[in-house]
């Protein structure tokens, strides 16, 4: 997998990487999940992420299969849950599934994939937190918070927004840190609101 996307040359043979990682990396081998991320699987996704979010025709569809391949090889252990993000550096791995939550909530009617980009990049975040320092560091980051917050005070689907409502919850509950979870603006109103 990392050396398809090295060497794709265009568009389609990229989506042809990111659909043969989603097919290798489907399953819950926890042993098989730590070779990929030895390998440099978490640091070549998120590499294709990034190319995608800055190019000019982003596509959903693409977008999908890369956020679903980096959800299926983070299904392990938090020792390796922190391998993986200090690979592609902890300040990328965070803002690149932000940048995503934020082009996505806010127009979800443009963007039939929405809601499963979205309930992807939540699952991600919950599996960032089975490791203690990466929680503690998601906890301190205004962005992280931000973006679940606003998934809740969206119009996706229930099930999207429980999601998010977990992540929030791990993080408010870093032992560690000063989590800046209930200083962010507008957290109790929208949680209010979806309780209603």
């Amino acid at each position: 997998m990392i050396s398809d996307t090295k060497l794709a040359q265009n568009k389609y043979e990229l989506i042809v990487s990111a659909e043969t990682a989603c097919a290798k990396f489907d399953h819950f081998d926890e042993y098989i999940h730590i070779a990929e991320i030895d390998n440099g699987a978490s640091e070549a996704l998120f590499r294709m992420l990034e190319l995608e979010i800055q190019s000019e025709g982003i596509s959903d569809s693409y977008v999908e299969l890369i956020i679903s391949a980096l959800e299926m090889v983070h299904r392990c252990s938090g020792k390796y849950i922190k391998q993986s993000v200090n690979s592609v550096g902890m300040e990328r791995a965070f803002r690149l599934p932000c940048e995503l939550v934020e082009k996505y909530v806010n127009y979800p009617q443009e963007h039939a994939q929405a809601s499963t980009i979205i309930g992807l990049v939540a699952k991600l975040f919950a599996y960032f937190t089975r490791a203690a320092c990466v929680k503690h560091q998601m906890s301190e980051n205004h962005e992280i918070t931000l973006a679940m917050v606003h998934v809740l005070g969206s119009k996706m689907e229930s099930d999207v927004k429980i999601r998010a409502l977990n992540v929030l919850a791990e993080l408010a509950y870093s032992k560690e840190s000063n989590s800046v979870v209930i200083l962010v603006d507008g957290l109790i109103a929208t949680l209010v609101k979806c309780a209603d």
